[in-house]
């Protein structure tokens, strides 16, 4: 979306393709009728029911279900999230959580003791196995209480092996919210039209113009 220097790079051909996709998706039987208001936490819950076939963040789901509805969890299995080009492999966006200490923390040594043991091997290891959260250490992939925890563990690894970041610029909140209000609800985006409208939102949200 934004290249090396932070500028708008949403190129026409793929991004039209990707409104395509979208949009198919959003018209399918496979969506869900919630798909256009549905938060995590809500989507987590209807997966336990077991009608819904498919869920997307299923390192998220797989510890819930286990514990909540073991039935559900024996029959759930996982994949790498689906590529678009062939022999081009799926790249998913990284989310997560930066720790950083403040440049005037009045217990800047206390604040990285803070922020180290989150981002402890321990700590990670207690994320996976009650959160579902991908450790951060690679090496942790190779952990046996890891791996016991994500059996789909080097499947998990080589995704974000090939992940990319979000869009690195301090105005990120308002490109996200240029691109979904923009694109919401899927099911009525118009490939053609809305190539312009994206890149006119985010161009607007780049340059901090008015509030979105």
């Amino acid at each position: 979306m934004l290249d090396a220097q932070g500028r708008l790079s949403l190129q026409e051909a793929p991004t039209r393709k990707a409104l395509e996709i979208m949009k198919r998706l959003a018209s399918s039987p496979a969506a869900s009728p919630t798909l256009s208001t549905a938060r995590e936490d809500q989507a987590r819950l209807a997966f336990e029911t077991g009608r819904p076939s498919f869920m997307i963040n299923y390192t998220f789901v797989w510890p819930s279900a286990r514990k909540n509805t073991p039935d559900v969890a024996a029959n759930m299995g996982w994949s790498r999230w689906p590529g678009v080009t062939e022999d081009v492999p799926s790249r998913v966006t990284v989310g997560g959580i930066n720790l950083a200490i403040g440049a005037y923390s009045r217990h800047p040594d206390l604040a990285f003791q803070a922020a180290a043991c989150v981002a402890s091997a321990d700590s990670q290891r207690i994320a996976a196995r009650q959160g579902g959260l991908p450790p951060t250490t690679g090496a942790l992939y190779d952990d046996a209480e890891v791996r016991l925890t994500f059996p789909f563990a080097d499947l998990l690894r080589a995704t974000l092996k090939d992940a990319v970041q979000r869009a690195q610029t301090p105005v990120y909140n308002d490109i996200s919210l240029a691109i979904s209000r923009t694109l919401h609800p899927m099911k009525d985006i118009d490939p053609d039209q809305d190539v312009k409208a994206l890149r006119e939102a985010v161009g607007r949200a780049l340059r901090s113009e008015g509030l979105l």
